[in-house]
């Protein structure tokens, strides 16, 4: 028995002398002391694209409501001038920058054709301007009483009616790429999801 403590104490000494060896060797890897100094290259190695998506919509006139079924015609106020709207950021990054703007002109006609059917979903179709709105309401649309709903399904359709409108056209904004270096890449973040 004395024999068995004796060589389970020498056993778990040399596996500690084995594991701080180990550390030791690991940590004069990864000390930067006596290695030489980065490249250029080394140094700028990753580059950053991105470039914003918008649509353009143009708001249909508003017409008074005391105006409607009198069978008078309908003042035509100056038209509304249209309206530009964001609707995304594409972000890219990677080693070679032509690659990277590649990338990102192949997703920049994807993201145009989404922000058009955004625009069309949210200006030219009150009905599904109105289902949205009332979806990201979710359970809690149901909790109110019956007066609240009315009233609120009141307020969405005058604010889809104020957001009506024509879509005009989308854009995107000229491709920018900057040059990273490795501890401003580190602190970069990743490219975000695409919106849907």
């Amino acid at each position: 028995m004395n024999r068995n403590k004796r060589t389970a104490l020498i056993s778990s000494t040399f596996a500690l002398f084995c594991v701080n060896l180990l550390a030791a060797s690991v940590a004069a890897a990864a000390d930067p002391k006596g290695a030489p100094a980065p490249t250029p290259a080394e140094v700028a190695a990753e580059s950053i694209c991105e470039s914003d998506v918008f649509y353009t919509w143009k708001p249909t006139p508003a017409v008074e409501p005391t105006q409607i079924g009198k069978g008078a015609p309908a003042p035509t106020p100056n038209p509304p001038d249209p309206r530009e709207m964001f609707q995304q950021k594409l972000t890219e990054r990677g080693s070679d920058k032509d690659q990277i703007q590649l990338i990102l002109k192949s997703r920049l006609v994807e993201a145009q054709a989404s922000a058009q059917k955004y625009c069309e979903r949210h200006h030219q179709n009150q009905a599904l301007c109105i289902s949205d709105m009332l979806e990201s309401l979710g359970a809690d649309f149901s909790k109110l009483d019956f007066e609240s709903r009315r009233t609120l399904r009141e307020k969405l359709v005058m604010d889809c009616a104020h957001n009506s409108g024509n879509c005009v056209s989308t854009r995107s904004s000229d491709i920018t790429c900057r040059e990273l270096t490795k501890s401003t890449a580190a602190a970069a973040p990743s490219a975000p999801p695409a919106k849907k």
